[in-house]
This record gives C-alpha cells, sequence and structure tokens, in this order.
C-alpha cells in the first residue's frame, strides 16, 4: 500500500506511477475467510495510515493503537505465511523466512519469490494502445520491462477476491 506521498519507482516524466502498486483490503477478506475456516489466525500487517479493515475474525493490527514494529515482526516469525503486495513487507519476510504469497504484483520480475515456498499473482496488464491483455510472456519482455507501471500505456487490474483466494488455497 502505498499513499502516493513516497518516491520509489514513481517517474512522471515516463509515465511510471507507483499507485499501480496499490489494491483494496476488501479484496483479502475471502482469503481470509478461508484461512479462518481452516482454523487460522488471521493478522493484517501494515501501516497505521491503511484503510482500516473491519472483518470478522480479522486482527487489523495496521491500524491498531497496540501496532508495534516488534509485534509485527513476532507476526511474522510465527506466520504459516503471508499474503502481500509488493511492498517493504515482502523483503521483511526474506529475513523472516516466512512463506508468501505476493497478490496484485505489477512485474514477475522483482515480484518472483526468492525462497520456496513462494508464489506470485500478477495484476491483469491491458495495453492501451489496442485494449489487449498482455500475456506472461509479455510481461517479461524488454518492451514491458522499459514501460511498466506507466499508466500511460496500461492499465492495471487488481486480482479479484476469488483470485486471491484461489491462490491462498494453492498456498
Amino acid at each position: 500500500y502505498k499513499r502516493g506521498n513516497e518516491i520509489q519507482d514513481t517517474k512522471p516524466e515516463n509515465g511510471r506511477d507507483d499507485t499501480t502498486r496499490n489494491a483494496r483490503i476488501e479484496t483479502y477478506t475471502l482469503a481470509a475467510d478461508q484461512l479462518r475456516a481452516r482454523g487460522y489466525t488471521v493478522v493484517r500487517l501494515g501501516d497505521p495510515s491503511m484503510t482500516p479493515l473491519n472483518h470478522p475474525g480479522v486482527i487489523d493490527l495496521a491500524t491498531s493503537p497496540g501496532r508495534s514494529s516488534l509485534l509485527e515482526v513476532y507476526c511474522l516469525l510465527r506466520s504459516a505465511f503471508i499474503i502481500a503486495g509488493e511492498s517493504a513487507f515482502v523483503n521483511l519476510v526474506y529475513l523472516t523466512n516466512t512463506p508468501i504469497l505476493l497478490v496484485n504484483a505489477t512485474e514477475p520480475v522483482s515480484a518472483y519469490p526468492v525462497r520456496a515456498p513462494g508464489l506470485f499473482v500478477t495484476k491483469t496488464v491491458i495495453d492501451k494502445r489496442d485494449g489487449r491483455r498482455l500475456t506472461n510472456l509479455d510481461l517479461l519482455s524488454p518492451d514491458y520491462r522499459r514501460q511498466f507501471r506507466d499508466t500511460r500505456r496500461y492499465t492495471y487490474v487488481d486480482n479479484s477476491p476469488e483470485e486471491i483466494r484461489e491462490a491462498t488455497k494453492e498456498m
């Protein structure tokens, strides 16, 4: 989740926009329900500026006044796995050796899990020039690598709640 104030890969002169990495928290609730039904405790980690999540059985530590960095690291160390988007947590889970399901990835190269077990699902990317949905091979092409996250050229469609739930089942 990016508020939009930070600059990492944003390059306005090239059309690159980090907000393409954002996703709506509501799209994760089917996966949370599935995990809870299987006996998991579901804890949401993240930045206190995130949209609060009020969903049955989900502990929203991200927006809780009790949140601390140490508590989040503890949760990562105790987690069976984490579901995350393209964020700093991706790098942190490699330090804690927490398995990761990375969803809503805007490109496959930097999103590819460094360790097994790890899975990732890319957003649907549509080329605005012809309305064509890019294939997985297209996402690996030099042309896309030069222009990924360029919102002048591409439309990014978040993973659906059903896609996230299915990837969670696989994880």
